[in-house]
C-alpha cells in the first residue's frame, strides 16, 4: 500500500513537471485547460473579448487543441520577453498575431497557418515580431485586416473577469 502511494505521488510530480515551459524556451502543451480570466480589449477602433494567458501553463497551451474561436474572440498573452518566439503547436485553425508593447500595436503577423496534424516539433515555424513586443493578441486569421489594425494603434485592456 505504501509503495502504491509513493508511486502515485511520483506520477503526479511527473505530470506537474510536464506543464508549462520545457526549460529550453520551447513551450509544451497539456491536455487540460483551467478557466482563464477574460478581458475586453480595444485595439484601435476594434473590440475583442480575450482570454488572458498570464502564467506559464496558460502561455504554453495557448489556443492549441481548440477547434476555433468566436468571431471577435482571442487570447491575450502577457509575455516574459521583449523578443518572443511563438509556434503553432497543436493549432487547428489559422491566426493573426497582433504584437503589442507599451499599449501600442508594434507589428501584425497576418494569416499564420496551422500546421498539419503530426508535424514534427522541429519542423514547426517560429514567429516573432519585427520590433520588440511583450504582449501578443491571437485572433482569427483575417481579424486584423477586417478591423483595420496596424502598427501604432492604441491597445487598451479593460477589466479582467473570471472566465
Amino acid at each position: 500500500m505504501k509503495r502504491h502511494a509513493i508511486l502515485a505521488l511520483f506520477l503526479i510530480g511527473l505530470i506537474a513537471a510536464g506543464c508549462g515551459d520545457s526549460g529550453d524556451g520551447t513551450p509544451t502543451a497539456t491536455a487540460e485547460r483551467a478557466p482563464a480570466d477574460t478581458a475586453r480589449l480595444r485595439v484601435g477602433d476594434a473590440v475583442v473579448r480575450a482570454e488572458v494567458a498570464d502564467d506559464d501553463a496558460e502561455r504554453a497551451l495557448g489556443l492549441g487543441g481548440r477547434d476555433g474561436l468566436a468571431r471577435d474572440a482571442g487570447m491575450y498573452f502577457e509575455l516574459t520577453s521583449d523578443a518572443p518566439r511563438i509556434w503553432m503547436k497543436g493549432m487547428r485553425f489559422p491566426l493573426d498575431l497582433v504584437w503589442i508593447r507599451n499599449g501600442r500595436v508594434v507589428d501584425v503577423t497576418a494569416r499564420v497557418p496551422n500546421e498539419p496534424p503530426g508535424t514534427p516539433e522541429a519542423a514547426l515555424p517560429i514567429y516573432s515580431p519585427a520590433r520588440p513586443a511583450n504582449r501578443v493578441l491571437e485572433v482569427n486569421a483575417g481579424w486584423a485586416k477586417r478591423n483595420g489594425v496596424r502598427a501604432g494603434d492604441e491597445v487598451r485592456l479593460g477589466e479582467a473577469s473570471p472566465g
